[in-house]
């Protein structure tokens, strides 16, 4: 790295404790201003990757123990129907943390990519494909369960089968009624739809823009022309990691540690996150306690 490289990696990195002009953040027209962010941090791997509205979106494990408990009940309701369910309706595992955000910010494990190239270990990507048994209903068992006709889409609730009425929404409905009985009404992905939000903004923030321009600096003075660590991501490499998909992996790995491109897309992103925490503080912790109460009610329901 010549010292030019050096002074420009620099004033990326100066420029991060000013607070830039955002035009239209909020969908609504109005100036927003860039929020300053705090420490910037070495990200090597997903257990770097710690974000503010973590504490108000479910872990791996309580999603697993929700799912449970409502994959109990659906059986229990469907079978007061007197049918059996076919398969599994309810996600038994769910992908893992490291599926969730190992990959946010694209490639960032440097001994990863010097064994696969872009791709994921298999053990990762057997991981990510963790989710349900397959339900394959019959039509009869389908609008039971969803309150639905299959074909039609039609409304079933009221119909009966095998002597018993189906509820609102079917099984599935009465089920998350029941998940949600005594305060959990008002749980939803609130905090998953305003991380995603988030990250929009962060992509598009003036600061990451330039730490993204010096990542593209870097790989070309390494001889690979990208203008965004997408396209080496996205790209089509063939069926198995060639020299040159894991050369340019580990280049690209190389100049976002150069950079500090994913310690900067973090700490940016983080900065985001806060802000719409302290904007929308109540209805997250209301949707947490929600959960709270869910994830009590799954775990008498498990009990039995």
């Amino acid at each position: 790295m010549n010292g030019r490289r050096s002074l420009s990696a620099l004033a990326v990195a100066a420029a991060l404790t000013l607070p830039l002009t955002l035009i239209g953040c909020s969908g609504a027209g109005e100036e927003q201003r860039e929020p300053a962010i705090g420490e910037i941090k070495q990200v090597n791997s997903y257990k770097d990757i710690v974000m503010p509205l973590d504490v108000y979106i479910l872990t791996r494990e309580q999603r697993i123990s929700i799912n449970n408990a409502r994959e109990l009940l659906i059986r229990d309701c469907v079978n007061k129907h007197g049918l059996q369910v076919t398969g599994r309706v309810a996600s038994g595992d769910q992908p893992s943390r490291q599926v969730m955000v190992g990959r946010r910010y694209g490639i960032i494990d440097a001994d990863a990519a010097a064994r696969t190239g872009y791709r994921a270990d298999a053990e990762v990507a057997a991981d990510a494909g963790k989710a349900g048994g397959g339900w394959n209903p019959t039509p009869e068992e389908f609008r039971v369960v969803s309150g639905k006709d299959q074909v039609t889409g039609e409304n079933t609730v009221g119909q009966l089968v095998g002597g018993t009425a189906i509820a609102e929404g079917g099984c599935a409905s009465e089920a998350g009624r029941q998940l949600s009985a005594d305060g959990g009404e008002l749980a939803s992905n609130y905090g998953d739809t305003l991380q995603v939000e988030t990250y929009a903004m962060a992509e598009r923030d003036s600061r990451v823009v330039a730490a993204v321009a010096e990542w593209s600096k870097c790989m070309a003075e390494a001889g690979y022309k990208y203008s965004s660590p997408w396209e080496p991501n996205n790209r089509d490499w063939g069926p198995k990691p060639t020299n040159e998909e894991i050369a340019t992996a580990v280049a690209d790995v190389a100049c976002r540690r150069k950079v500090d491109l994913v310690g900067i897309w973090l700490a940016v992103e983080s900065a985001y996150q806060q802000r719409v925490i302290d904007e929308n503080h109540q209805r997250l912790e209301q949707s947490r306690q929600a959960y709270e109460v869910q994830l009590r009610n799954a775990s008498k329901i498990v009990a039995g």
